[in-house]
């Protein structure tokens, strides 16, 4: 019938995980519901993701279990529930499907779901289902392989108190326990660790809150582009010139070091904020008005047509 239709369509099933549905799912439709209706509530989001990780083994690009809508924004989840939930589900590759009044919506949510760097953590190609790896006391430690090599870890403090907990190398399939890895923490978006070996501490985890790093190649997010997941206040080296980002306040500076070029920013949501041509090297200045008007790519045409990308997020 869907065939039929002459357009793609993305069919989804429901029976809530009734008669193995996640071992013949991908026969007939794309994503299969793999436990009961979710609710606002921490106990029923942990829940459903702990059902969904048990069929992780059957997911794969074009075929997902899903651990229901999202309920973030919903009943009277902490701002720290909220952004687990919103781990939990990018890090298991479960459809996001929003179930809160977009409407209604604060800054604060509309952080966290748009979080880029959590969002390629979902949206990676590899379409590998991250899955519970480990228990430490209150903290589950949660890993999903990602396309170039890269590991995804999110630690999640079950309990309503802070936690300590580490990522053990066999946490995310490295026998080697003398190898090094760079730590990237998707939140604070920076790098955290050049060179973690053997293991990484996570101390002080607040209660009912998660953790989600990155361990492997700094620029691990697809599409890449040319320069990626650096923070704001630094120099980019274009060759013998150099791109710079400083951000004051709600206002973000940036020179452009590139005569005869084009300069198209970005906000979260990819919709563009301003354009404009600069006719020699010079300083520009934008406002940030509200999270929704954050800056988030910079993207350079030169006069030679070259495209050069900068995630400023």
């Amino acid at each position: 019938a869907t065939s039929k239709t002459g357009r793609p369509i993305v069919f989804s099933l429901c029976n809530w995980g009734s008669y193995s549905v996640h071992e013949w799912g991908d026969t007939i439709g794309h994503l299969w519901r793999t436990a009961g209706d979710i609710e606002p509530t921490w106990n029923s989001i942990m829940s459903n993701i702990t059902i969904n990780s048990n069929c992780a083994q059957y997911a794969k690009p074009g075929a997902w279990n899903d651990p229901d809508m999202m309920e973030v924004g919903n009943g009277n989840l902490s701002y720290l529930e909220n952004r687990t939930h919103f781990d939990l589900w990018c890090i298991s590759a479960a459809p996001l499907i929003l179930g809160n009044d977009l409407s209604k919506m604060s800054d604060s949510l509309f952080s966290i779901l748009t979080n880029r760097e959590v969002i390629a953590v979902n949206q990676d190609s590899l379409g590998y289902q991250g899955r519970k790896v480990r228990t430490d006391g209150d903290v589950q430690i949660w890993s999903k392989k990602l396309k170039n090599g890269a590991w995804a870890v999110v630690l999640v403090n079950n309990s309503m108190v802070p936690a300590n907990s580490s990522v053990k190398w066999s946490d995310i399939g490295e026998s080697d326990t003398t190898r090094s890895y760079p730590v990237r923490d998707l939140w604070q978006h920076k790098i955290v660790s050049q060179s973690a070996k053997g293991s990484y501490s996570v101390p002080d985890i607040p209660g009912h809150s998660s953790v989600h790093l990155v361990f492997g190649n700094t620029y691990w997010m697809e599409p890449v582009s040319v320069i990626d997941n650096k923070p704001l206040n630094k120099t980019f080296q274009l060759s013998e010139r150099k791109f710079q980002v400083k951000k004051r306040g709600r206002e973000t500076s940036f020179y452009i070091p590139l005569p005869s070029s084009t300069v198209t920013i970005f906000d979260l949501q990819g919709k563009t904020i301003n354009s404009f041509s600069v006719k020699e090297p010079s300083w520009r200045t934008q406002s940030n008005h509200s999270i929704r008007g954050q800056i988030s790519i910079i993207q350079i045409i030169t006069s030679d047509g070259k495209k050069i990308t900068f995630n400023v997020n």
